[in-house]
């Protein structure tokens, strides 16, 4: 089929198939740069959120550092107290400390059974207390744990003899409900003993 067309028609049509051609080239080209515009864009303020979320989280997490590594220091002191004093006192300082940061789920510390009972011998087994929330209050519990070796996870802890903030995992503590949580510790060191 062959068009017969005037010289007016074949001027329109080219006219009309340039401009076609020309809107279609300017709509493809407006298209590609706005979606590599919002894509820069987007990656810009994920970068911008991802470093303030960071900072925020390493502010947060170093105000919880300075409490733990200032409960560490003070309970080199427990030397000077009988068993029970010592124990009851430090229960009630997490208690005071976790009803004022209820952010914290749990505070919980070890204490080797060699360093705080003359007639334990062996390398592993400790007393732990450990305080969590309880609606608006908060309760304690005192155990024995580790009498028969130590869990892999405390063996970390213990081998590593230095302040830490483990990656999150899901864990139950004590009488807690599982929940995702990190542990940062500090270690009672006394004469390279943890």
């Amino acid at each position: 089929m062959k068009l017969k067309l005037n010289l007016r028609n074949k001027i329109q049509l080219f006219v009309s198939g340039t401009v076609a051609i020309i809107f279609i080239v300017a709509f493809g080209y407006i298209t590609f740069n706005a979606r590599k515009l919002v894509k820069k864009e987007a990656i810009k303020n994920v970068d911008s959120n991802t470093k303030y979320y960071a900072k925020e989280l390493e502010r947060r997490l170093n105000e919880d550092m300075i409490i733990v590594r200032t409960l560490s220091k003070a309970f080199l002191e427990y030397k000077n107290f009988r068993n029970e004093e010592w124990k009851e006192m430090f229960a009630e300082m997490y208690k005071n400390i976790i009803q004022d940061n209820k952010h914290i789920l749990a505070f919980w510390n070890s204490w080797e059974l060699y360093a705080i009972d003359s007639t334990w011998n062996k390398t592993y087994g400790r007393f732990a207390i450990t305080v969590k929330h309880q609606g608006e209050e908060a309760i304690h519990q005192f155990a024995l744990r580790s009498m028969d070796g130590d869990s892999w996870r405390y063996k970390l802890y213990k081998d590593a003899v230095r302040e830490r903030i483990n990656d999150p995992y899901i864990e139950t503590v004590g009488f807690m409900e599982k929940d995702l949580m990190t542990t940062l510790s500090a270690p009672l060191v006394k004469m390279e003993d943890i």
